[in-house]
């Protein structure tokens, strides 16, 4: 179908699900906490507030800043920190999957025995070709 002057272009998408059994997703979520950490998130929050001590409470009340926050006031030690932001990741992780359950998927990927990130693109990417070869 040809597209009208006006009309918003349709677009083909390919919809992928990377799925992870909770424990290997659990570990990832550390490792990549720990990190975050690791690499000066709590120096970066810390300067927020320092710079926007008046800063909406909702802007920093995403997932890991509140309690990053939380630990700056001294209500959690550096392991409940860690642990705080792992399973409020965890727990938005888990909505997401039930959210994606209910979306029509092209392509699931089982991730628990890639840790090659570089392996699951060229799957994703040969897939896509199958699929996008189909679709013209």
């Amino acid at each position: 179908k040809d597209q009208k002057q006006g009309e918003s272009p349709i677009l083909k998408t390919f919809s992928v699900y990377l799925s992870s059994d909770l424990n290997n997703l659990e570990k990832r979520i550390r490792k990549r906490t720990v990190k975050m950490l690791d690499h000066g998130w709590i120096e970066e929050v810390q300067s927020l507030l320092k710079t926007y001590p008046n800063v909406n409470p909702s802007a920093i009340n995403s997932i890991g800043y509140r309690q990053i926050r939380q630990f700056l006031e001294g209500n959690l030690t550096k392991n409940e920190l860690v642990d705080e932001i792992v399973l409020r990741t965890r727990q938005f992780a888990r909505r997401q999957n039930q959210w994606f359950k209910k979306e029509p998927i092209d392509l699931v990927l089982d991730i628990n025995n890639s840790p090659d990130l570089n392996e699951v693109v060229i799957d994703i990417v040969q897939n896509y070709s199958k699929v996008n070869a189909k679709m013209k």
